[in-house]
């Protein structure tokens, strides 16, 4: 009577939860649960959970990558009011007088110039990578001046 009186006083202090719960086979092996577990997750490869890493790219990749999307595009790189007041600030040193300008003219002042610009960054990128580097250097800029100097404009 006693053991009734025990049990029904744990089955009170316990949650419900707990009671349904089956204790009587607490000191059996669990190596059948451990075999089933990994059976479980040799079945999941970790190549499927996770993203395929992409591999570094070389340093000059991402240059030369970038250098063919500013090629392919046909805006200006300087933006046109900085150039404009740049070149309304050199008009002005030379001639002491406010020059007007028509967009027009300005518009083929910079294309010009950013041609000019592009061809000599472009040259003296071509000496820094046959120098086997990727940086660009003053001193490619000042060979390209020379160059292009001793031997005129080619």
């Amino acid at each position: 009577m006693e053991s009734n009186s025990l049990q029904s006083e744990e089955e009170s202090i316990l949650p419900q939860s707990f009671s349904m719960l089956d204790l009587s086979n607490t000191n059996q092996d669990t190596s059948r649960d451990v075999e089933t577990t990994r059976e479980v997750l040799a079945d999941v490869t970790p190549r499927q959970s996770r993203r395929k890493q992409t591999l570094p790219t070389r340093r000059g990749a991402n240059l030369n990558r970038e250098i063919r999307r500013l090629q392919r595009t046909t805006s200006f790189m300087i933006p046109r009011m900085c150039f404009a007041r740049l070149v309304r600030e050199i008009l002005f040193e030379e001639t002491n007088t406010d020059w007007r300008m028509s967009t027009a003219a300005l518009e083929a002042l910079q294309t010009a110039t950013e041609m000019y610009i592009t061809q000599r960054m472009e040259d003296a990128f071509l000496l820094t990578l046959h120098r086997g580097r990727v940086t660009l250097d003053l001193r490619d800029l000042r060979l390209v001046n020379f160059m292009l100097n001793r031997h005129g404009e080619l």
